[in-house]
């Protein structure tokens, strides 16, 4: 159009094309604009899943914790010796009353219940080495399973009250995220 218009009077088309200047500069400080913000909201989005991710790693940690709240060792110092095997596990409540009731795990096998959900019972295991096969082979028949605990030198209830102070501080850097996002888009 402005190229038709230029040939017949040259002076229009220069009119026409800088009346469209100032639409053309506001929408470029328009998109620059979002840009910028786009660009400073980049970090708070990687900071808020970085957080969600601890979050998400805390609660993972309490869940597994939870039930040996009251086992008085940390995990590092469950382990076994040249006489001895230590190991925690789960195993349905029925089964443990039998054993006890009926002595099938002799008396060489300690079982200390540690907690209890539902039909499950957390427990310590702490054995004699010379009867493992014929105990190990009992709690498997009993539905024993294994828990491995992550290594620490904390005792579960003291881990957990790690996680609560750890659990604080990522809520606290949550809503100090929340508010800056919320900052950058009330500009």
């Amino acid at each position: 159009v402005l190229l038709l218009l230029s040939t017949l009077q040259p002076w229009v088309a220069l009119v026409l094309a800088l009346a469209g200047v100032p639409a053309l500069i506001v929408r470029l400080s328009r998109g620059r604009r979002l840009y910028e913000w786009r660009r400073s909201l980049a970090p708070l989005e990687r900071e808020a899943g970085d957080l969600r991710g601890q979050s998400a790693r805390i609660q993972a940690a309490r869940v597994q914790l939870a039930p040996w709240s009251g086992f008085p060792l940390a995990p590092d110092d469950v382990r076994s010796t040249r006489n001895t095997v230590a190991m925690l596990g789960t195993v349905p409540k029925a089964s443990l009353e039998k054993w006890r009731a009926e002595d099938t795990l002799g008396g060489l096998c300690e079982l200390e219940a540690v907690s209890e959900q539902r039909d499950q019972v957390y427990v310590y295991v702490l054995l004699h080495r010379s009867c493992e096969s014929d105990v190990t082979q009992k709690l498997k028949e009993g539905g024993f399973a294994p828990v491995t605990l992550p290594p620490s030198p904390l005792s579960a209830r003291e881990r957990l009250s790690e996680l609560a102070a750890e659990e604080t501080q990522v809520d606290e850097k949550q809503r100090d995220v929340t508010a800056r996002t919320a900052a950058l888009a009330g500009e």
